[in-house]
């Protein structure tokens, strides 16, 4: 029989056990670990990719930005369920247009009523007092009617707006303007009517 050395290879087969009769114990084999694969969340998806319970978790809260001195404030409306939201920016009111054109046209009302009152008396004793006066009554009268109707006209629009369009106070000076332009133009003229008469007899 055959001995073998410290250095020799122990004899091979499958029925080799080393002296005892137990074979050595190996260190346990660990299974590589894979990280757990998330899934990619899309607009509009609900917080843990479900359907929204009682114990949904809660959208992020939005961040309101800073307001704007042009603009002023900037409201932000959270959309549910995602981290997007709704920006609201405020509109400065707007001057109405239609206000200043009755100040415009009362105005020149009076200016014109003026220009009236001072043909009648200045062309009372003839014909052709009378007839500018007529003419420039006419001109004054229908700037005080357009002053008085686009007034009221802003002052509707401006009641109506809920603070979007401004300038009631412009508008009520134009209806005041062409009112009193529409007055002072049936003065001048039956003033100038008077002249005519007084001198003629």
């Amino acid at each position: 029989m055959t001995e073998h050395g410290p250095g020799a290879p122990p004899p091979g087969g499958p029925q080799w056990a080393p002296p005892g009769g137990q074979m050595p114990a190996q260190a346990p084999v660990q299974a590589p670990v894979q990280a757990p694969v998330q899934a990619p969340q899309y607009a509009g998806a609900y917080p843990g990719g479900g359907v929204p319970g009682p114990y949904a978790a809660a959208p992020a809260p939005v961040v309101q930005p800073p307001p704007d001195a042009r603009t002023g404030p900037v409201h932000v409306e959270p959309v549910h369920g995602t981290e997007f939201g709704v920006a609201i920016v405020s509109v400065p009111p707007t001057f109405s247009g239609q206000a200043i054109g009755s100040l415009v046209a009362g105005i020149a009302s009076i200016v014109v009523s003026l220009v009236v009152g001072c043909f009648g008396i200045a062309g009372g004793g003839e014909d052709w007092g009378v007839l500018v006066s007529g003419a420039f009554a006419i001109l004054a009268g229908l700037l005080g009617l357009a002053g008085v109707g686009l007034g009221l006209v802003a002052v509707r629009l401006i009641k109506a707006s809920r603070g979007r369009i401004t300038g009631r106070g412009v508008a009520v000076s134009g209806i005041v303007c062409g009112g009193s332009g529409v007055v002072l133009t049936a003065g001048g003229m039956l003033l100038a009517l008077v002249t005519l008469v007084s001198v003629s007899s």
